[in-house]
């Protein structure tokens, strides 16, 4: 289920930002209607007080959760706001709030590399937060991972597919936290399997366009961890970029692979992500041809 898979990166989340400095001035939260759900306020539920605490003597970590509201992104409002009172509501129930709450504020990040930004400086200019939960698309959260060291403010996202991002963590991406799956991960997957076999020769063909209402860059960020990783491992071969509309992917398939190839007792290796993605990759030991570059 959608929301539990969430939720399963939400508690770890919350358990970082405790480690975060605090503050004690609070805002309204936001409705549900906002997002598209019953009009009650978020969270909205009885939280047990500790007798030993009063509540105005308790701290106020501040968050701002910096997602998509359109709902066709992963990780959008949709999802995450249950989830974070999942969340929020388990912490309460294990006394973990006793001596401090949470207070969540929501900005829409349109998944837009100018929007995110915009939002972060402003969530750290006027109210002051403690952490940046999100973004969550790359090109949105690259540029507030950047700032954010300077602020002091931790950044912590199920996002960051790019392999820059693990490149360029203690350079440009200090305070950032990244909780979900990768493309390094998927790409160094692959390669040991091709290693296994010993093929060294690989060929990238991929949509850029494919899965952009979902994740802006998706097919370019993977093709593009891809053809890096194959590089650090000595790896040779190009890449050929797939137009939907234009080509036809069994055209593709018979250009770049072709009977030169295909009529050889070369060991062959295909992976299909998706046919629907447009991603596919091959890896053979023989020599491909065309193609939209090499390395």
């Amino acid at each position: 289920m959608k929301i539990n898979r969430i939720t399963r990166w939400i508690l770890p989340v919350i358990s970082i930002i405790l480690q975060t400095s605090i503050s004690t001035s609070t805002v309204a939260l936001p409705k549900m209607s906002d997002f598209g759900m019953s009009d009650e306020d978020v969270c909205a539920f009885p939280i047990e007080e500790s007798p030993e605490v009063n509540a105005t003597e308790k701290h106020t970590v501040k968050i701002a959760v910096i997602v998509p509201y359109n709902s066709s992104f992963q990780f959008s409002a949709q999802g995450i706001v249950p989830s974070i009172c999942q969340a929020k509501k388990y912490l309460a129930s294990k006394k973990i709030m006793s001596s401090f709450q949470l207070q969540f504020y929501f900005g829409d990040s349109k998944c837009s590399d100018k929007e995110g930004p915009i939002l972060a400086f402003e969530f750290y200019r006027q109210v002051g937060v403690n952490c940046f939960m999100g973004p969550v698309c790359d090109y949105s959260l690259a540029p507030v991972s950047r700032y954010a060291p300077y602020w002091g403010i931790p950044v912590i996202s199920p996002g960051g597919l790019s392999h820059s991002f693990g490149e360029s963590k203690l350079v440009d991406y200090a305070s950032l936290t990244r909780v979900g799956a990768t493309f390094d991960s998927l790409t160094l997957g692959l390669i040991a399997f091709m290693k296994q076999f010993g093929w060294r020769k690989v060929n990238v063909i991929y949509n850029s366009q494919a899965k952009g209402h979902q994740i802006s860059g998706f097919c370019f960020l993977m093709a593009s961890a891809m053809i890096h990783m194959s590089k650090r491992a000595m790896f040779t071969g190009k890449f050929v970029i797939f137009m939907e509309g234009r080509d036809k992917p069994e055209n593709v398939l018979i250009n770049e692979i072709g009977t030169e190839i295909s009529g050889k007792s070369y060991d062959a290796f295909f992976v299909f992500f998706h046919l629907r993605l447009h991603v596919m990759y091959h890896n053979v030991q023989g020599r491909g041809s065309g193609g939209g570059g090499r390395w």
